[in-house]
């Protein structure tokens, strides 16, 4: 099957079913945007950090202005 016939098989399903189905579809559909997402900063840091773009923990603390007895 094709994804063309899948997303048509699915625009079916979802106009022919009730509330709750179509709901947690919705929520289904959320979660897996929202792992993307994080996969993609997640391999974005991973690269920052074979770069070399990363900060001390004292260059942290002066940005968000945290003193050492905090």
């Amino acid at each position: 099957m094709s994804t063309l016939e899948i997303k048509q098989e699915l625009h079916k399903i979802i106009d022919n079913s009730d509330d709750v189905f179509v709901k947690k579809i919705y929520q289904l559909s959320l979660q897996h945007q929202h792992q993307l997402e994080m996969d993609k900063m997640i391999i974005e840091g991973e690269e920052d950090i074979k770069n070399g773009n990363t900060h001390s923990f004292n260059e942290i603390r002066a940005l968000f202005n945290i003193k050492k007895n905090d």
